[in-house]
């Protein structure tokens, strides 16, 4: 009698680890899939490359795009970061390459505001953020100016 109960619970035993077995192979089946689907719409949005260059417009713009593609595409936040630094090319790749490394010894979250911080530090750095806003500032000034003169003439 002893014997047969060790019989059925290493029956009971081996169906529960089979089953355990099918349900991690149909969730990692399930993970690929979605990180395909992920891959597949940021590509079909063609997201620009950035290359380092083009100065510090040319880097807020980009990451805009990659903002608002990944809002396009619903972009889980812990694939933002591989997706975005894919598009990366020549000097920039080589900047998130040592970044990264660096960020490894450092034990830093390689999460997406992270990458965003590093990234506009190095190619729209805050001295050029604030020149853009007072140019911006000044823009907005001259408008006003023409809007009161014109409506002086009306």
């Amino acid at each position: 009698m002893a014997n047969s109960m060790n019989v059925m619970a290493a029956a009971v035993t081996a169906q529960t680890n089979a089953k355990t077995q099918r349900d991690m192979e149909k969730r990692e089946r399930e993970v690929l899939s979605a990180g395909t689907r992920v891959l597949t719409s940021f590509n079909s949005q063609s997201p620009p490359k950035f290359g380092g260059d083009g100065g510090p417009a040319a880097a807020d713009l980009w990451l805009q795009a990659m903002e608002k593609i990944f809002g396009a595409i619903h972009c889980p936040v812990e694939e933002k970061v591989t997706l975005a630094t894919y598009q990366l090319l020549g000097d920039a790749e080589y900047w998130w390459g040592n970044t990264s490394l660096l960020m490894e010894g450092a034990y830093e979250e390689f999460s997406w505001e992270n990458f965003k911080r590093k990234f506009l530090a190095k190619y729209f750095p805050k001295t050029a953020r604030e020149r853009y806003g007072e140019e911006f500032l000044k823009l907005r000034q001259g408008m006003r100016f023409i809007c009161v003169v014109v409506s002086k003439m009306d």
